[in-house]
C-alpha cells in the first residue's frame, strides 16, 4: 500500500489541481484579453481621428464595461440615457443629485495613478458635465436621498387648526413663487428667539402654500409664539429645505415606508407629502409606532384609506425584534393578523434583497418581513431621523 501511495505521488499533479490551473490561467488569459482589446480599441479610434472625424469621443462605463461612443460637447447624462445605462436622475438641471458619478482616467498605465487622477477629480453630477475628452465614469447605484438648494420664503401663516388630539397642522402663504422640495426634507420658521423646530411639509412639492403638522406636547412655546404672531399679522421668513429627500422609485408600482420610534407626526406628513406627490400609485406603508404615538396610528390609516384605496397600512407592534411579535395588516376594511416569530433567524444581506436604505443600515427585522413575504422597496426612517423635539431646531435669524 505504501508502494502504491508513494508511485501515485511521483506520477505528477492530480486533475482537480490541473483543473484549477487551468482556470486561473482561463481567467488570467480573459483579462488580458479584454485589455488587449481596449487597448486594440483605443488605438483603432486614435488612428481614425488622425484620418476622419467620424469618431467622436468615447466613454468608458464601469462596474458593467461598456464602451460608448458618443460626439464632442454633448452631455454625459443624455449619452448614458440614450444607451439605456442604469443612471438615476429626477431632473436635469443639478438641483436633485442623483446622478452624481465618479470618474477615473480611460487609459491609465498603472493603479497608481489612476489614484491620483481620481484625487483630483471628484466626483460630480453627470448633467452638468459635457464631453470635452475620452473619459471613464462609475455608475454609483440608486440613491433615493435626494436635497434641493436652500430657499428663503417670506408669507403669513393663513391658518391654524387641532386636526387630531395633540396634533396642530397651519397652513404657510409663500406666495407666487412654489416651494422646491422633496418629501422628507424640512424647513425652519424664524422666530423672535432665532429658533424654530424643525417642521415637515405634509403636502405635494410645486404649491404656494405649505402645510405643517406639529405635535403640541412637543414644542408649546413654539406655538404660543406662533400664535402671539398671527394675532398680529407678523410675517414670517420661512427656511429651507434642510436636509434629503426621498423620491419614490419610478419603475416600481408600490414602496414600503417604515417609521421607528417616536417622531409619528414627522412619518405622517411625509406620507401624506408622498401620498400628494403620487395620487394614482399603490403605496404600502408600514410603520413602527411607540406606545405614546398610538393615537396618531389611526389618523395615518384613514388617510391612507381616504386617499389611496388600493394601499395597504402595515402597523407592527411588539418589543425588541428577537422576540416573538404580531403584525397587523390593514388593507381597506380587511384586518389580518400575521404571527412571525423569532424573526432574527431571517436576517440576510442587504444586497440580497429588494430594498433601499437611504443614509441607515438595513435593520434586521425589516429584512425579516420582507424575506417573510414584503417583497417591496423601502424608505426607512430612523429614530433619529423623524424625532421632532424642541432640542433640534436651527438658528434661522
Amino acid at each position: 500500500m505504501s508502494f502504491l501511495l508513494a508511485r501515485r505521488k511521483e506520477s505528477g499533479p492530480s486533475k482537480r489541481e490541473i483543473g484549477s490551473r487551468r482556470g486561473s490561467a482561463r481567467s488570467a488569459n480573459c483579462a488580458s484579453m479584454w485589455l488587449l482589446k481596449l487597448s486594440r480599441f483605443r488605438d483603432t479610434i486614435l488612428f481614425s481621428r488622425k484620418c476622419n472625424a467620424e469618431i467622436g469621443m468615447i466613454v468608458q462605463v464601469k462596474p458593467i464595461r461598456r464602451i460608448v461612443q458618443c460626439d464632442e460637447g454633448e452631455g454625459l447624462l443624455d449619452v448614458l440615457l440614450r444607451e439605456g445605462l442604469p443612471i438615476s436622475y429626477s431632473c436635469k438641471t443639478g438641483n436633485c443629485g442623483m446622478c452624481e458619478v465618479e470618474p477615473f482616467d480611460l487609459f491609465a498605465p498603472d493603479r497608481h495613478k489612476q489614484s491620483v487622477l481620481m484625487q483630483k477629480n471628484k466626483a460630480f453630477l453627470a448633467c452638468q458635465r459635457n464631453i470635452s475628452m475620452d473619459m471613464g465614469v462609475r455608475l454609483p447605484s440608486v440613491r433615493p436621498a435626494v436635497n434641493v438648494p436652500f430657499q428663503y420664503h417670506r408669507g403669513r401663516i393663513t391658518a391654524l387648526e387641532e386636526i387630531e388630539t395633540n396634533v396642530i397642522q397651519f397652513d404657510f402663504d409663500i406666495g407666487r413663487r412654489p416651494a422646491r422640495f422633496f418629501p422628507g426634507q424640512k424647513y425652519a420658521l424664524a422666530m423672535d428667539r432665532g429658533r424654530s423646530p424643525l417642521l415637515f411639509p405634509a403636502n405635494a412639492p410645486g404649491q404656494s402654500t405649505l402645510s405643517f403638522l406639529v405635535e403640541a406636547d412637543t414644542a408649546p412655546q413654539f406655538l404660543v409664539e406662533l400664535k402671539k404672531g398671527i394675532s398680529a399679522g407678523q410675517e414670517f421668513k420661512l427656511v429651507g429645505p434642510i436636509g434629503k429627500g426621498y423620491v419614490l422609485p419610478q419603475d416600481e408600482a408600490a414602496a414600503l415606508v417604515c417609521g421607528v420610534g417616536p417622531g409619528m407626526v414627522a412619518v405622517r406628513s411625509i406620507v401624506e407629502a408622498l401620498i400628494a406627490q403620487n395620487p394614482n400609485r399603490a403605496v404600502q406603508f408600514l410603520l413602527q409606532p411607540s406606545a405614546s404615538f398610538m393615537h396618531l396610528v389611526d389618523g395615518i390609516c384613514n388617510l391612507c384609506t381616504q386617499h389611496l384605496p388600493n394601499s395597504e397600512l402595515v402597523v407592527f407592534n411588539g418589543p425588541q425584534p428577537k422576540a416573538s411579535m404580531r403584525l397587523t395588516s390593514r388593507r381597506g376594511s380587511t384586518t389580518e393578523m400575521i404571527d412571525f416569530i423569532q424573526l432574527e433567524r431571517h436576517r440576510i444581506k442587504a444586497e440580497q434583497a429588494n430594498v433601499f436604505a437611504p443614509g441607515f443600515a438595513v435593520l434586521p427585522l425589516m429584512m425579516s418581513l420582507m424575506k417573510a413575504g414584503l417583497d417591496q422597496d423601502a424608505i426607512f426612517f430612523t429614530e433619529a431621523e423623524i424625532n421632532f423635539v424642541e432640542e433640534e431646531g436651527v438658528n434661522v435669524s
